[in-house]
């Protein structure tokens, strides 16, 4: 799915293995382990945050005209009430 905006559109992954570490963590500019490419990457892979278990993701990559990542963020559609 792609949501243009001027010079730039959002692409929305449903894994982390969409995107290498590189990438994803050259965005995370604080540093924030519980963003980073690693953590998100080990819920998913434990089966902790997948579609299963009520987790899907949906992760957005903003990119520039030239398919440049300028910004990510993570996100998750859940489809229960449980925690």
């Amino acid at each position: 799915m792609k949501l243009n905006l001027k010079n730039f559109y959002i692409e929305v992954i449903s894994s982390l293995n969409q995107i290498s570490k590189k990438e994803w963590d050259k965005c995370n500019i604080d540093d924030h382990p519980f963003t980073s490419h690693a953590f998100l990457t080990a819920l998913e892979q434990s089966g902790s945050a997948i579609k299963e278990t009520g987790w899907m993701a949906q992760h957005l990559i903003l990119k520039d005209e030239n398919s440049t990542i300028v910004g990510v963020s993570p996100l998750y559609l859940k489809n229960h009430s449980y925690f």
